[in-house]
């Protein structure tokens, strides 16, 4: 299939998305290259500024995971040139000319619209995803919208947030020991010890069955590409219910992610 501006205008149409949206987006953009060959990730990134228009924002996950090794070494954060560990998409649009990135050394976000507006939302928390991040704003907009582009909620990095407003057991149980590394960030700015270090997030596809079974995930296909979009207040409403009453659920099965057991372990779940 051939790419066009309009075609791409049309798939986001379908699955929701509308002018003046906050919204925040996971790409995978190797699922959306494989239908149309001759994309490009700025053609993806123009479309979607296109659509939503400076009323509204886009947000993208720019997470480096620079966190401080035992042995005291660390790659050191730096919002201007550090490359972003998720993905193709969110690569290109923080090097955008009119996307500002936030600071922090471990869980940066970049902004574009309304957000970038937000001189606050630049800030370092010491709860990456917690409260008073990008995400904790982002919860608080009637407006806002959760873009899964060719991606599952193994990238549901709101999940994160779910985690430290429903106070799970593990939220501040650092499960990355095993990586050789402490919960703390270095950036040009300094090193921050932090809390609420995010962990797995394989055991949100759980979530993503439960709201599917409540039909409230819009989704479009593009061949062999599935696209998801869910609003924040769907997401916030059944997500405060989802971690507080299935949190069994929120872990990946025991013996097969070293992180959910250690968190397991610490917290005496079964």
């Amino acid at each position: 299939m051939t790419y066009s501006g309009q075609s791409l205008i049309n798939y986001f149409y379908k699955l929701g998305i509308r002018p003046g949206q906050q919204l925040l987006v996971h790409g995978a953009f190797k699922h959306l290259k494989h239908e149309f060959p001759d994309l490009t990730p700025d053609n993806v990134n123009a479309t979607l500024t296109e659509l939503i228009t400076v009323k509204g924002s886009i947000i993208y996950p720019t997470f480096t995971y620079f966190l401080k090794k035992m042995d005291g070494t660390h790659e050191t954060f730096d919002p201007t040139t550090s490359p972003a560990a998720t993905g193709t998409l969110a690569q290109n649009f923080w090097n955008r000319k009119d996307v500002v990135r936030s600071l922090s050394p471990t869980h940066s976000f970049a902004l574009w619209g309304q957000a970038a507006q937000e001189e606050k939302l630049l800030a370092s928390p010491k709860s990456p995803l917690g409260s008073g991040s990008v995400l904790e704003w982002f919860s608080k907009r009637s407006d806002a919208y959760i873009l899964f582009l060719g991606t599952d909620f193994r990238a549901f990095s709101l999940g994160h947030y779910l985690e430290s407003i429903t106070h799970v057991p593990w939220v501040d149980v650092f499960p990355w020991d095993h990586m050789n590394v402490v919960p703390s960030g270095v950036s040009v700015s300094g090193e921050q010890a932090l809390i609420e270090v995010p962990g797995c997030s394989g055991g949100f596809m759980n979530f993503q069955s439960y709201l599917e079974d409540q039909h409230l995930i819009q989704h479009a296909s593009l061949g062999a590409s599935n696209s998801m979009l869910i609003s924040i207040s769907s997401a916030l409403d059944q997500g405060k219910t989802f971690f507080s009453e299935h949190q069994d659920q929120l872990l990946c099965p025991a013996r097969t992610c070293t992180a959910c057991d250690f968190r397991r372990q610490i917290c005496g779940i079964v």
